[in-house]
């Protein structure tokens, strides 16, 4: 989860699912956001809490 680019490129390079937070002017933000394919795009923190239960509910695949 993360809010600048190099936040989304080590979790990619970590291996690991990622979760990018748009914030506080997500017109600037999306597209760099956008640039390093997250896994997920969100506008803000307090979707993260819905996304994680999506994330680990049976039915939820992210490619």
């Amino acid at each position: 989860v993360g809010d600048f680019i190099t936040d989304i490129m080590a979790g990619k390079s970590a291996g690991i699912k990622t979760i990018a937070i748009l914030g506080e002017y997500p017109e600037v933000n999306r597209f760099p956001l956008e640039s390093v394919e997250p896994h997920i795009i969100v506008n803000d923190i307090t979707e993260i809490p819905n996304i994680l239960l999506q994330i680990f509910h049976p039915s939820f695949l992210i490619v």
